[in-house]
C-alpha cells in the first residue's frame, strides 16, 4: 500500500485500486497501532491510534478530501499528487 502521508511516527496509506472494498478510507499506522479511518466522515470505523496522532490523520484527511475521494476511484499511478 503506498504512503501517501508520513508525520513523524504517523504513516497514512492507502490502498490502490481502492474502490474494490468500499466504503472509502484511510490506513493510519503509529508505531505498532492501526486505525481505518473513512475520508468521508474522518471517523475511526476499526482499530486504533492514540488521540493526538488521530487528530493530525483526521486534519490531513478533512484537508484532502475531495482529492482523497478522486484517488480511491482512480489509477494508484495518481498517488504521486502527495
Amino acid at each position: 500500500m503506498p504512503t501517501i502521508f508520513k508525520y513523524f511516527n504517523l504513516r497514512i496509506t492507502m490502498n490502490p485500486r481502492g474502490n474494490e472494498h468500499n466504503p472509502p478510507h484511510v490506513h493510519a499506522y503509529y508505531k505498532d497501532d492501526l486505525a481505518i479511518i473513512d475520508i468521508k466522515s474522518g471517523e475511526i470505523t476499526k482499530g486504533y491510534i492514540p488521540n493526538d496522532q488521530y487528530q493530525i490523520a483526521r486534519r490531513f484527511i478533512e484537508e484532502n478530501r475531495e482529492t482523497l475521494l478522486t484517488l480511491w476511484e482512480e489509477d494508484p499511478q495518481d498517488f504521486d499528487r502527495f
